[in-house]
């Protein structure tokens, strides 16, 4: 079979794909971006699933290694990070030559464009799709003179900020304070939002096939998200309602007709019962995890379905209403005191899948863990 190379950072979604393909006998290889002198604590590249792993200090220095990779035989590359997919979108007329990769239409930088929320809000209004009034505000401009409050604020593309600093603002003075947090920390534009009111969100994930025309994918209700504002969900429940589902495939099929293939992560909102599109990112979804339980392993539907093989007997279905969690991030809703050990013990045994306990493949949750003790003796003992 072709290679297959996972690129991104040193996270449980690369650690989560190299057990998709690992259960099913397929040993991959990674790229994995470490900062350089923490070779050592990169723990995805403990699991014993992997055939190699190289480290690279940033994504730029990964491309630049897949070109020295590259085979008479097309290789198959599956990114786990914003910034991963980013530069492979950016380089598609160079690798497309000797790698398979996720892209819109095989046009160099498209997907790129699309990673831009602005545009992606433009985008998806376009299709019919329900989204907040989004504005892109550069720092040293005036503020739009039809915001709303309260706002949210967010990187316009996630290869351009980080996460952490994603903040609501409920009136004009917030908004000043958290532009000069912004300025501080070197932000040259930011995404202004309409901020929501919903009554839950959702996780919509799976992939794109080429050729197949079933699209497998998974969708779940985020219980818990952390940190609390503007974070990732750690604790999710499958759904099952068919509405919602019949909605989220029409979602799927409107990227694909788009043009789109390569594996796939959307954040909706359920607002007043209606659908609403919070972001797409075209890349592996952090939740790829919750996969194993339902057997819809569907990194490696991709997989085989890029290379022109026949996917129609894999499953693509989930049909167990259950809990996935990502147990040790959720836990530090236990340390914040937003929920008793004794609730979430009760999640905890209820979850089918984690983000790092595996039963056969521990030793990443462990050099983890380690990590994080040792950071803990460090500013402890102020090393």
């Amino acid at each position: 079979m072709n290679n297959v190379i996972i690129f991104g950072g040193d996270h449980y979604n690369s650690l989560g794909v190299a057990r998709v393909f690992g259960v099913n006998g397929i040993k991959p290889c990674g790229i994995l971006v470490v900062p350089k002198g923490s070779e050592k604590l990169c723990y995805a590249r403990f699991s014993k699933y992997w055939k190699q792993v190289w480290t690279v200090e940033n994504e730029q220095e990964g491309i630049h290694l897949l070109l020295t990779l590259k085979t008479s035989e097309k290789q198959v590359v599956i990114p786990t990070s914003d910034k991963a997919e980013t530069e492979i979108d950016k380089n598609l007329s160079s690798l497309g030559n000797y790698y398979y990769l996720p892209n819109i239409n095989d046009t160099e930088s498209a997907v790129q464009i699309l990673m831009n929320k602005f545009e992606q809000n433009k985008w998806a209004n376009k299709i019919g799709l329900k989204t907040a009034k989004t504005w892109i505000h550069a720092l040293d401009a005036p503020l739009p003179e039809n915001l709303t409050f309260p706002c949210i604020l967010k990187p316009v593309a996630s290869s351009e900020g980080d996460k952490r600093d994603i903040c609501k603002c409920s009136n004009t003075q917030d908004l000043h304070n958290a532009l000069d947090n912004l300025r501080q920390k070197q932000y040259k534009r930011i995404l202004i939002q309409e901020f929501l009111q919903k009554d839950y969100e959702m996780e919509l994930w799976g992939c794109i096939p080429k050729n197949s025309k079933k699209i497998p994918y998974l969708l779940s209700k985020h219980l818990r998200e952390w940190p609390v504002v503007g974070g990732s969900v750690s604790c999710h429940q499958f759904l099952l309602d068919a509405e919602i589902r019949k909605e989220s495939e029409r979602i799927l099929y409107l990227i694909k007709d788009n043009g789109y293939t390569g594996n796939i992560d959307i954040e909706l909102f359920m607002i007043q019962g209606e659908v609403y599109l919070n972001e797409v990112n075209f890349r592996n979804s952090g939740d790829v995890y919750a996969c194993f339980h339902n057997k819809v392993f569907y990194p490696l539907i991709w997989y085989l379905d890029i290379l022109g093989e026949d996917v129609s007997t894999l499953n693509s279905e989930y049909s167990d209403k259950y809990y996935a969690m990502n147990e040790i991030t959720d836990f530090k809703q236990v340390l914040a005191k937003n929920i008793s050990l004794k609730e979430w013990s009760h999640y905890l045994f209820n979850c089918k899948d984690f983000a790092f306990y595996f039963s056969s493949d521990m030793k990443p949750a462990i050099v983890y863990i380690l990590r994080i003790i040792q950071r803990k003796l460090g500013r402890l003992f102020g090393k």
